[in-house]
């Protein structure tokens, strides 16, 4: 057998240890995901000044969304996050900034289709929301550069 692999005897594949994503970038997804939590949190838009909060409804799925990104991130971030975990989290952080995106054109639609002017009856997009979407962008972007550089696990086999 060549250095470093174990002798698997005649007729028998060597065993190969898996690839897994850089624990760095797990935590970073765990951070990432803490955030769409705090958005989903957060107020997403203000009618007459009043601070709206979806936390029942699309902020409630950002939220569920992030919980299972983040638990990607400590998946990945332990050293046991293989292409699985790469993969879920990517596409739960498209999902949270896909929610982000609809809602904001969705407030924003309202704010300017509205026959009350707006200094009356000012509707703006909340903090929540903006949030929302750069965390789906960060938990995306993390899972996508996690995809691409795994390395081999250390331990046993």
């Amino acid at each position: 057998a060549p250095p470093g692999y174990p002798y698997a005897g005649y007729g028998y594949p060597v065993p190969v240890r898996a690839r897994v994503s850089d624990p760095p970038l797990g935590w970073l997804t765990l951070g990432a995901a803490l955030l769409a939590v705090l958005a989903g949190l957060r107020p997403w838009a203000t009618v007459f000044g009043i601070s709206i909060y979806d936390a029942n409804g699309d902020g409630g799925l950002v939220i569920g969304c992030a919980v299972i990104a983040g638990a990607c991130g400590i998946a990945i971030g332990i050293g046991k996050g293989r292409l699985w975990a790469s993969i879920t989290s990517t596409v739960f952080g498209l999902l949270i900034g896909l929610i982000g995106l609809v809602d904001t054109a969705n407030v924003s639609r309202l704010a300017t289709g509205t026959q009350i002017p707006s200094d009356i009856a000012p509707v703006s997009v909340g903090s929540g929301l903006w949030l929302t979407i750069v965390a789906g962008l960060l938990i995306t972007g993390l899972g996508a550069v996690a995809i691409v550089r795994r390395r081999p696990a250390t331990g046993p086999l």
